[in-house]
């Protein structure tokens, strides 16, 4: 293996457990409490701590349980991509109108009915 390939899996290694450690704190747990929530022994911790690296199937499954992405997680360079919601460019919307669709993002069609009744009525009260 040569020096650069080394230094790279070295570099995601350190990041992945700074990020765990990161992620505990800010979670109130700390990294051994959270392991085990996670299905996971103290000796896996420890090695994450010395260097040792984490499966991609471990690195899935903390990141989930902290609510991040596995790129977020390990400090890799996520690809840039739209920010689209639907097909909607974001950035194209007044702030109002980019916070409702982002709000109703994940819900159900039957609570985002509830909403749009609400507008609607909302709007009948507004002068013409």
């Amino acid at each position: 293996m040569n020096f650069g390939i080394l230094h790279k899996k070295l570099v995601y290694f350190m990041a992945f457990y700074e990020n765990y450690l990161k992620l505990c704190e800010k979670a109130g747990k700390t990294p051994s409490a959270a392991a085990l929530e996670m299905g996971l022994s103290k000796p896996t911790v420890n090695r994450w701590k010395k260097g040792g690296g984490a499966t991609d199937a471990t690195a899935l499954k903390v990141a989930s349980y902290f609510g991040v992405t596995v790129e977020e997680l390990t400090g890799e360079e996520q690809k840039e991509k739209p920010n689209t919601l639907d097909g909607i460019e974001l950035e194209k919307l007044s702030p109002a109108r980019r916070a409702l669709l982002e709000a109703l993002d994940g819900m159900d069609d039957e609570n985002i009915m509830k909403i749009v009744r609400i507008a609607q009525a909302v709007k009948k009260e507004l002068p013409e």
